[in-house]
C-alpha cells in the first residue's frame, strides 16, 4: 500500500512539474490554443487509461451510503439526547443484536466502545421495546433512524503526517529568512541568483509527500470498511478547504496590512512589500496547526490496536463496499 501511495503522489508531482513548465512554455511561445488543446489530450488519454482497466476492476458488495449512516446516527444521538447514558456500555444496542434478530448486517466489522464522542452513544440506546420483525417469530426489528448500533456509531467517529507538518513550518521559516535577505540585497543593489529559493521549494515540496502520503495512508487504513470510498474524498477535501483558506488569508492580510496607509505586506512591486512578514505568518500558523495535531494525535487509539485489544474479530469474510 506504501508503494501504491509513493507512485501515486509521484504521477501528481510529475504532472504538476510539467504543467508549470512544458504547458506554460508552450502558451507563452507557441499559443494558448495548443496549451488548452494539450490539456484536452492529456484529460482523454488519462480517461482512455483509466478505462482500459475496467475488466479488471474488483467490484465489491454495496452496503448503503455512508452519508446516510452518518445522518441516521446524528438523528438518532439528536432526538434521544435528553435520556441518560448507561454506565455500561454492553447495554447499548450493538451489531451482534442486530445479527441475532436476523438483520443482515451487510459484513459490519463489530468496532470496541470509546469514549471519544460520547453524546453519539445516544444513538444506540434503545429508547423502546423493539418490535417483532413478523407475528410469527420472536425476534425483534429495529428501526436504523431510531436505534443504532455502536459499531455504527464508532464508524462515524472514526471518521509520516507530523514530519510533513515540521517540514511546512522550517520551509515557512526558511522562505522568511530567504525574503528578508533578498530586500536587503535589493536595497544595497545586489543582484542574488534563483536558486537561493531552492532550499525552500524543497522543504514544501517534501512537506506535501510526507503529509498527502500520510493522510491517504490514514483514512484508507483508519476509515470504516464500510466507507473507504469515501477515503479518498476527505483526503482532497481537506486540499481544497486549504486552498479556499489561504485564498481568504491572502485577502484578510492585504486589507489589514494597507489600512492607515502603512506598507502592505503584499505589494505589487515585492521591493516595497514586506513578504518575509507574511512568511513568518505562515510558520505561526503551521506551528499552531501542528500543535493540534499533536495534541489530537496523543489521544487517538488506533482501529487495530483497539480490536486486538477487545478480541473482536469479523462477522463475515466477504469483503462489501459503500456506494457513496
Amino acid at each position: 500500500m506504501a508503494r501504491f501511495f509513493g507512485w501515486f503522489f509521484f504521477f501528481i508531482s510529475l504532472g504538476s512539474l510539467l504543467a508549470v513548465t512544458v504547458l506554460v512554455y508552450v502558451q507563452d511561445n507557441v499559443g494558448r490554443r495548443w496549451g488548452y488543446g494539450a490539456c484536452v489530450v492529456a484529460i482523454l488519454a488519462g480517461l482512455g487509461v483509466f478505462l482500459a482497466g475496467t475488466p479488471r476492476y474488483r467490484f465489491k458488495k454495496l452496503a448503503g451510503s455512508p452519508l446516510t449512516q452518518i445522518a441516521a446516527v446524528t438523528a438518532a444521538a439528536w432526538r434521544k439526547r435528553a435520556l441518560p447514558l448507561p454506565s455500561d456500555p454492553s447495554s447499548l444496542y450493538d451489531v451482534d443484536d442486530a445479527a441475532a434478530a436476523g438483520e443482515d448486517v451487510g459484513g459490519k466489522r463489530k468496532l470496541p466502545h470509546s469514549k471519544q464522542c460520547r453524546f453519539l452513544d445516544q444513538a444506540a440506546i434503545v429508547e423502546v421495546e423493539l418490535e417483532p420483525s413478523s407475528p410469527s417469530s420472536g425476534k425483534k426489528k429495529r428501526k436504523k433512524w431510531a436505534v443504532c448500533t455502536v459499531t455504527e456509531v464508532e464508524e462515524v467517529k472514526q471518521v509520516r503526517i507530523f514530519v510533513g507538518l515540521f517540514l511546512s513550518i522550517l520551509a515557512m521559516a526558511v522562505a522568511g529568512l530567504t525574503e528578508r535577505h533578498r530586500l536587503s540585497a535589493s536595497t544595497a543593489g545586489i543582484q542574488l541568483s534563483v536558486f537561493l529559493i531552492v532550499p525552500q521549494f524543497l522543504l514544501v515540496g517534501a512537506g506535501e509527500a510526507f503529509t498527502y502520503i500520510g493522510q491517504l495512508d490514514f483514512f484508507l487504513r483508519e476509515c470504516p470498511r464500510d466507507m473507504k470510498t469515501m477515503s479518498t474524498g476527505l483526503f482532497l477535501t481537506t486540499l481544497s478547504l486549504g486552498f479556499f483558506l489561504s485564498s481568504g488569508l491572502v485577502s484578510v492580510v492585504h486589507a489589514v496590512t494597507t489600512s492607515g496607509g502603512r506598507r502592505p505586506w503584499l505589494a505589487n512591486d515585492i521591493d516595497k512589500g514586506r513578504l518575509d512578514y507574511f512568511y513568518w505568518l505562515l510558520a505561526a500558523i503551521s506551528t499552531a496547526n501542528l500543535g493540534i495535531f499533536v495534541a489530537a494525535a496523543k489521544g487517538y487509539v488506533y482501529k487495530e490496536k483497539r480490536l486486538a485489544n477487545a478480541g473482536f474479530i469479523e462477522l463475515h469474510v466477504e469483503e462489501v463496499a459503500v456506494h457513496a
